[in-house]
């Protein structure tokens, strides 16, 4: 995964925020304060959730991440990608993005979208190891 010219500087106030759903069982949320992880589980009927520090998030994953988003113009736009073929069976991946106090909504539904596909690539490594296989959010 190569990135363009910008690179996050770790300057706070270029910080972009980012949320990411997909249908109602799981989302991951990275503001200024840290990374929010949920993820429910039908099967058992439980709920986890889980908060991480930003300072205690990998800083070179933050740094690609950020670096990411701010590379990417898809996310500057609000934005519904899919393939009409296969919305009907699959869930939407929700992303919510805010930069300089705008928000931006991308809609992701049932089709190959390489930049996504990265960027929740990206978003998972911020989750501890240990904790990545509960709360990763993947598409297929």
């Amino acid at each position: 995964m190569s990135f363009s010219q910008n690179t996050w500087d770790g300057d706070i106030s270029k910080f972009i925020r980012i949320e990411v759903n997909y249908s109602a069982l799981q989302s991951i949320s990275l503001c200024k304060d840290g990374l929010i992880c949920k993820s429910i589980d039908l099967n058992n009927n439980t709920s986890y959730l889980e908060f991480y520090k930003l300072e205690n998030l990998n800083k070179e994953s933050l740094i690609k991440l950020e670096s990411f988003l701010m590379n990417n113009s898809i996310f500057y736009k609000d934005t519904i990608i899919y393939d009409s073929a296969k919305s009907i069976s699959s869930y939407d991946f929700n992303f919510f993005i805010i930069k300089d106090y705008k928000s931006f909504r991308v809609i992701w539904r049932g089709s190959n979208n390489q930049i996504l596909h990265n960027c929740l690539i990206l978003l998972n490594n911020l989750i501890p190891e240990q904790k990545r296989k509960l709360f990763s959010i993947t598409h297929e």
